[in-house]
């Protein structure tokens, strides 16, 4: 990055750090009102989400340019989708698809528990976050391990 854009950025963030400086502090004056709280915090609370935004609007177009820039990275990025497309075919496959009960063992009223696609989808996702946080903890604990042992 040249001094021209590093300048240019650093002007913009001073400016939007400026900007949500005077509103915090719109919003530490206007009191115990709750109107007056409540008219001070909506643009706090809109501008705050323009930042949000931006900023998952500035991650998306960067990554996906240092996909396409870097050698190798959108070939290993398909591989770690495709992994990923895996576990969930895995964990669908092992939901079930019954009637929701309660802890009495009783099925839910109204159709809420009805089998089918809906607690099947449910359980999909609870064994998928299952799995993740499996290989995220074995993950964790191998890093422990091989520091351990790599000295």
């Amino acid at each position: 990055m040249n001094s021209k854009s590093y300048n240019i950025i650093k002007i913009v963030v001073a400016a939007l750090a400026l900007i949500g400086i005077a509103l915090f502090i719109r919003v530490a004056m206007a009191g115990d009102d709750v109107e007056g709280v409540s008219n001070t915090t909506h643009p706090l609370i809109t501008f705050s989400m323009f930042l949000v935004g931006l900023t998952v609007i500035i991650t998306l177009l960067f990554s996906i340019r240092g996909l396409f820039t870097t050698p190798g990275a959108l070939k290993q990025a398909l591989i770690s989708i495709a992994v990923l497309v895996g576990l969930f075919v895995l964990a669908y496959v092992l939901a079930g698809d019954g009637e929701v009960t309660n802890s009495y063992g009783q099925t839910l009223k109204d159709g809420v528990g009805a089998a089918g696609v809906i607690p099947k989808r449910v359980g999909a996702m609870i064994n998928y976050t299952y799995i993740l946080g499996i290989i995220a903890l074995l993950t964790i604990v191998w890093g422990g391990v091989k520091g351990m042992f790599s000295k």
